[in-house]
């Protein structure tokens, strides 16, 4: 049996293709705006960040309070307000987050070599 979608596909897709185009600037001007009005809101940002790392919110809350509002990282706090950026193994400060993206960008040769810079033996 076949659905109603399936047995008139390519009137359908006409249709929207049809509704798009004229309805095009109107669609764009309320995305526009509901970018506008959301992007500064914290979690409009946190929940982008949840999506990108397959994590929930739930996940994200039951995280902060398993570290008791700590970045895993270095054990600071964010500035009130601001969310603690997630990664799938725990919650990190914006500074810890830009340190780990920066180093995460390099490679683990160059983690690696920092390490050695940072904590190395003077010996070598």
């Amino acid at each position: 049996m076949t659905t109603y979608y399936e047995r008139n596909k390519d009137r359908i897709k006409a249709y929207q293709k049809k509704y798009c185009s004229e309805h095009a600037e109107e669609a764009r001007a309320r995305a526009k705006a509901w970018y506008a009005k959301n992007k500064t809101h914290p979690l409009f940002r946190l929940h982008a960040e949840l999506r990108k790392h397959g994590l929930t919110l739930d996940d994200y809350n039951a995280m902060l309070q398993a570290q008791e509002g700590r970045c895993k990282v270095c054990g600071g706090t964010n500035p009130a307000g601001r969310p603690m950026t997630a990664y799938p193994r725990g919650l990190v400060c914006t500074g810890c987050a830009i340190a780990l993206g920066r180093l995460a960008k390099l490679g683990p040769d160059a983690v690696s070599n920092a390490i050695d810079v940072l904590w190395g033996d003077d010996d070598a």
